[in-house]
């Protein structure tokens, strides 16, 4: 839950921290964006991040992604 000072387009980026520490593990941790489009191994572009929040209450659904060896960031398969 984030609260935002007033209505508009914002940035988010969700960072999951499996190994408790406050700095982001590039080899264990996660991280996902409000378009769910696969990272790979290329740099995000701000619009991966853009999400609008208007007047009110909004959720978003945003699917983590690790490392998945050689191909770069994915999400984790369906079980």
């Amino acid at each position: 839950c984030i609260r935002v000072p007033t209505p508009g387009p914002y940035a988010l980026l969700f960072t999951h921290n499996r190994d408790g520490k406050n700095k982001f593990n590039l080899w264990q941790d996660g991280a996902g964006f409000p378009t769910n489009a696969r990272l790979g191994r290329s740099r995000p572009k701000v619009a991966m991040a853009r999400i609008v929040v208007p007047q009110g209450v909004v959720s978003t659904e945003i699917r983590a992604q690790y490392l998945r060896g050689l191909g770069g960031f994915g999400p984790l398969k369906d079980e």
